[in-house]
């Protein structure tokens, strides 16, 4: 009798060991199931941020090319204004000198007169 009761309290004991090994064992898969959502949390606000930040380099590439085509086009402009420019110049001085010559020739015809 005394041996089945020393193997009974065996049998409880190790009975009570293994359920506090249970409960041990579920303690630590709730923390790792908690500290598992809490980075997959993370990672989906990580991901939801890069995925702005990649809108947002694509839109200011966007806004980049639209800047330098625009400065092509105005520098496209400015050298054909430039040309308009130095075109009207060249006619203006042109008719200045005509217009000198002109002058000079009728004082020198006025000059020859007078003599």
């Amino acid at each position: 009798r005394g041996e089945v009761a020393v193997g009974l309290r065996r049998e409880k004991e190790a009975a009570r060991k293994h359920a506090e090994y249970k409960k041990s064992i579920a303690k630590k898969m709730g923390a790792v199931r908690s500290n598992l959502e809490v980075l997959l949390t993370e990672r989906e606000a990580r991901d939801a941020k890069l995925l702005q930040l990649q809108e947002a380099v694509k839109q200011l590439n966007a806004a980049r090319v639209s800047a330098e085509n625009q400065a092509a086009e105005v520098g496209a402009r400015l050298g054909w204004v430039r040309e308009q420019n130095d075109t009207a110049m060249a006619e203006l001085a042109a008719e200045h000198i005509a217009e000198i010559r002109a002058m000079e020739l009728d004082f020198e015809e006025e000059s020859s007169r007078a003599a």
